[in-house]
């Protein structure tokens, strides 16, 4: 695999869309600068309930995210409770891959991590996040996409 992330080096199919949720809009903007030099087209919630709303609408129209970016301390709803819900809207959708989830926070105690791996979370992202270390986990998401037959 090419450590070299770049639009050339990424499946016309695989992994274009992803979703980021942060209640920063500055963290929002940061990473979608960095996921479009991957060619990742993103949308934005500022809340874990709009990104419910945006998760199942995608899913509804046959167009799920290829990766998802979610902090866990947000006001209305924490990530952990979004991300479990964002579980068990899946398992209405069977056919579908699941999304990859990256979780990003300042918080790397293991009560956090535990509760993130346990809810569903595939990755983990300390902040302050860097392009080096959202292109590894867009790397990650990007293999499993292509072994579940998006590539």
């Amino acid at each position: 695999m090419p450590n070299d992330m770049t639009a050339a080096n990424i499946p016309d199919r695989a992994l274009v869309s992803g979703l980021i949720v942060d209640d920063s809009p500055i963290m929002r903007i940061l990473l979608k600068r960095i996921l479009s030099s991957y060619s990742i087209e993103c949308d934005e919630a500022g809340t874990g309930r709009d990104a419910l709303r945006k998760f199942e609408q995608r899913l509804e129209a046959r167009r799920p995210y290829g990766v998802l970016f979610l902090d866990v301390q947000m006001p209305e709803m924490d990530g952990c409770a979004a991300l479990t819900q964002v579980r068990s809207i899946e398992k209405q959708f069977p056919d579908l891959t699941p999304v990859y989830v990256v979780v990003i926070t300042a918080d790397d105690s293991v009560e956090t991590i535990k509760a993130m791996h346990s809810a569903g979370a595939n990755a983990y992202c300390l902040k302050p996040v860097d392009r080096e270390s959202v292109g590894r986990h867009v790397e990650k998401a990007r293999e499993k996409s292509c072994r579940a037959g998006a590539c």
